[in-house]
């Protein structure tokens, strides 16, 4: 797997840099676009997977929500339905916000043991 230093050498550019680009930091971080391409063209190239255990041990954040869900009596969740619209728009926050969404559908029948 490539390593940072690989990947920085590769598109012309600092340590820093890539770190910047391939962890997408947030905030008034000044790198081109131009660069950003590069970086993530070396990263391509050279076959670089992020470690997302060690992302989240650094930033301590797993930018991961779950979200326990318990059908009505009566059925599921209808298309359309207040529940629908609700679980979509968590949904679309979360991808706005880079976050990632578990679901789990705590049906009445199963044993929480």
């Amino acid at each position: 797997m490539a390593t940072l230093k690989q990947i920085a050498q590769e598109a012309g550019c600092s340590v820093g840099v890539a770190s910047v680009v391939l962890n997408r930091a947030r905030g008034n971080i000044g790198v081109s676009a131009a660069m950003r391409r590069r970086v993530e063209q070396a990263a391509a190239t050279l076959g670089y997977e992020g470690n997302f255990a060690a992302s989240a041990l650094k930033r301590q954040s797993t930018r991961t929500l779950g979200l326990y869900v318990a059908p009505r009596s009566g059925g599921g969740l209808g298309a359309g339905s207040f529940e629908d619209r609700m679980l979509h728009g968590i949904e679309q926050a979360c991808v706005a916000n880079e976050y990632d969404l578990l679901i789990v559908n705590m049906s009445v029948e199963r044993d929480p043991e």
